[in-house]
C-alpha cells in the first residue's frame, strides 16, 4: 500500500470466526498492524437482540466467549458484525467503526474499497472483450 496507516479495517472477520482466527486475524499478524473486521453477515455466534438504535451494539457470543459485536448501523437495516482482528479490543473497534459510518451501512473505507475493486474488475472485463 502507498499509504501507511495506523489500523486497517477489511470487509471480514476477526476472532467471530470458528477457529477464532478470520481474515482480519490473519492479515493483521501477518503484516504486524491493528485490524479490525467489519462483516455484514454472521459467520458464527449468537446474540441476545438486534440492537435498537443506530449506534448501539450488543456482544456476540461464541462458545462461551464474546468474540465481537453486533452493532446497528443504519435503521431498517440488518446489523453488522464488528470484532477485533490484531492488536486491538473490541471495544476500540466498534468505536472505530462508529466513527465511519456516513450513509450507508457499511463503514465508509470498507464500502469505498469495495466501489473500487468492482470498478477495476469492470474495467478488466471490459478490456479483454
Amino acid at each position: 500500500m502507498k499509504i501507511k496507516s495506523d489500523v486497517l479495517m477489511l470487509d471480514s472477520h476477526g476472532i467471530s470466526h470458528p477457529l477464532f482466527c478470520g481474515c482480519a486475524s490473519y492479515v493483521g499478524v501477518m503484516i504486524k498492524k491493528p485490524v479490525i473486521g467489519a462483516a455484514k453477515n454472521k459467520l458464527c455466534g449468537e446474540y441476545a437482540q438486534k440492537p435498537d438504535k443506530i449506534g448501539e451494539w450488543v456482544p456476540l457470543n461464541y462458545q462461551g466467549r464474546i468474540v465481537g459485536a453486533v452493532l446497528l448501523s443504519k435503521s431498517s437495516c440488518n446489523p453488522i458484525f464488528v470484532s477485533a482482528g490484531h492488536m486491538i479490543t473490541l471495544e476500540t473497534a466498534v468505536k472505530i467503526v462508529k466513527n465511519f459510518l456516513v450513509k450507508f451501512k457499511i463503514p465508509e473505507p470498507t464500502r469505498l474499497a469495495h466501489n473500487l475493486a468492482n470498478k477495476i474488475k469492470r474495467d478488466l472485463l471490459t478490456r479483454n472483450k
